[in-house]
C-alpha cells in the first residue's frame, strides 16, 4: 500500500503517440457512445451547500450535500468538441471519468493501442477487474476520497497531480457523512448556457403536487458555494489517463 512512480513502463504503447492526435481519436471512436460527467465548476463528487425547505411551512435551511455530476451519454466527437472547443463551458465542465471498465466497453477500438502490464498482473495477483479511460483538463478536480482498490494510473499525455495522505492521517481529516445528491439540467440561461440544479437522491421521483401530476421537485439551483468531501471507492484497478492541462 505504498505509492510509487514508475518511468518507462508504457513506452511501447501506441497510445503514447496516437492518442495525442485528436483526428485519430475522432476517426477511431468519434461515433462511439461514451459516458461523460458534467458539473458547473469542475468539482464533481464534492460537498456543496444547498438551501432546502426546512421543518416549517416557510422555513428554509442550508444543508451540505455530497453532489455527484450530471451524467450524459454522447458521442466521443461531441465530447472532444465540448472539451477542446468550448472554453466558456456553455454546457458545463466535461470530464470523461466513468468507472465502468470504459476502455473495454466504450473504447474497444482503442484496445490494440495498449498492451497488458505484466507488472500490474503480478502486483494484483491477476488481471485487472476494470480498465478505465479518464480524459479532462485542469478544470476538473477530484475531492478528497479513498480508493478501496489498488490502482495503476498511466498518464498518456498532459499531467496529473495527486495529493496523497497516509492512513495515519485519517484522524485529522474530519471525515463525516453527507446526504447524496446529483446535478441535473435546470434549464438554459438567456445566452443558452446550461443551468445546473441540485436534487437530493432521496427526492428523486417525488412530485410537487401528486394530484396535479407535476414534475419531480428538484432542490433550488446550485448556489456556487464550494466545499470538500470524500467520495466512494473506485471500481477499477487500472486506469489510463489523458489529462490536458489547458
Amino acid at each position: 500500500n505504498r505509492p510509487v512512480l514508475i518511468d518507462g513502463a508504457i513506452d511501447d504503447w501506441k497510445a503514447l503517440h496516437m492518442w495525442k492526435d485528436e483526428a485519430y481519436l475522432r476517426r477511431m471512436v468519434g461515433n462511439a457512445k461514451v459516458s461523460v460527467n458534467f458539473s458547473p465548476d469542475g468539482l464533481a463528487d464534492a460537498v456543496k451547500t444547498q438551501t432546502v425547505t426546512g421543518t416549517g411551512e416557510s422555513e428554509e435551511e442550508a444543508e451540505e450535500l455530497f453532489v455527484k455530476p450530471l451524467k450524459q451519454a454522447m458521442t466521443m466527437a461531441s465530447f472532444l468538441d465540448a472539451l477542446q472547443h468550448d472554453p466558456s463551458a456553455k454546457e458545463g465542465v466535461p470530464y470523461l471519468s466513468e468507472q465502468n471498465d470504459s476502455l473495454r466497453t466504450e473504447f474497444k477500438a482503442l484496445l490494440d493501442d495498449v498492451t497488458p502490464l505484466q507488472l500490474a498482473n503480478e502486483a494484483f495477483g491477476g488481471a485487472p477487474e476494470a480498465m478505465n479511460i479518464w480524459m479532462g483538463d485542469s478544470r476538473s478536480i477530484s475531492s478528497c476520497h479513498a480508493d478501496f482498490y489498488e490502482n495503476i494510473y498511466c498518464v498518456i499525455t498532459g499531467s496529473k497531480t495527486f495529493t496523497l495522505l497516509p492512513p495515519t492521517d485519517v484522524a485529522f481529516l474530519h471525515e463525516r457523512g453527507y446526504r447524496p445528491a446529483t446535478y441535473f439540467e435546470a434549464g438554459r440561461s438567456h445566452t443558452g448556457a446550461r443551468l445546473f440544479g441540485i436534487m437530493r437522491d432521496c427526492d428523486k421521483g417525488k412530485n410537487k403536487n401528486k394530484d396535479k401530476g407535476e414534475d419531480p421537485d428538484p432542490d433550488p439551483a446550485y448556489d456556487g458555494e464550494e466545499g470538500e468531501g470524500r467520495e466512494g471507492g473506485d471500481e477499477g484497478a487500472f486506469e489510463v489517463d489523458v489529462d490536458e492541462d489547458m
